[in-house]
């Protein structure tokens, strides 16, 4: 495919249309199919050929590029919302609640996305920072345990990812939520 701003308006209203309609498409057929989704299998729930498929996206890995970059923003959206509040802790807490609702809302493609956001780091360093921000603010607070970084933050969705019975990932959330909260005299749990 040509770049984008080489296609005169004719071809860039196409190419918008085909993409409008291939991401909904794509998420649908690796919600169902997870990362081993083909590009036929995309064509196929799409309702286009092979040639569209790959006149908009030239690979599976920019297809699934284009997926992370939406989920990305549903994953900013959460980071900006905990780093308004007043309370980071609270916020921190409630972020965590909301991932873990967002990943579990949609099995297959979370773990899609995800796993080209590890292998692909660079993709999301705005969310990664901001998340970060949040964190490092609620430790300030003493309300986050010290030790812990933003990649524990990960490492626990990357366990609860493992857990698909509903009850069994919210009870594990819980669990680790409750490890990191530090304690004061006179807290109820």
């Amino acid at each position: 495919m040509r770049p984008l701003e080489e296609l005169d308006d004719e071809q860039r209203a196409a190419y918008e249309e085909r993409r409008a309609r291939l991401l909904p498409a794509a998420a649908a057929a690796v919600s169902r199919l997870g990362g081993s989704v083909t590009m036929a299998d995309v064509a196929r729930e799409a309702g286009l050929g092979m040639s569209s498929v790959y006149r908009t996206f030239a690979s599976k890995e920019e297809l699934l590029e284009a997926l992370l970059a939406e989920r990305k923003e549903l994953w900013l959206e959460i980071w900006q919302r905990a780093a308004a509040r007043p309370d980071a802790g609270a916020a921190l807490v409630d972020a965590m609640w909301e991932f873990a609702e967002l990943e579990h809302r949609d099995i297959g493609l979370a773990a899609a996305v995800r796993d080209l956001a590890f292998r692909r780091r660079e993709l999301v360093t705005e969310t990664s920072t901001l998340g970060a921000r949040v964190l490092r603010r609620a430790q300030a607070e003493g309300a986050i345990r010290p030790d812990v970084d933003y990649d524990d933050i990960l490492r626990i969705f990357l366990m609860l990812s493992a857990i698909d019975a509903e009850d069994s990932w919210r009870r594990g959330l819980s669990i680790y939520l409750d490890g990191l909260i530090v304690r004061r005299p006179g807290d109820t749990a």
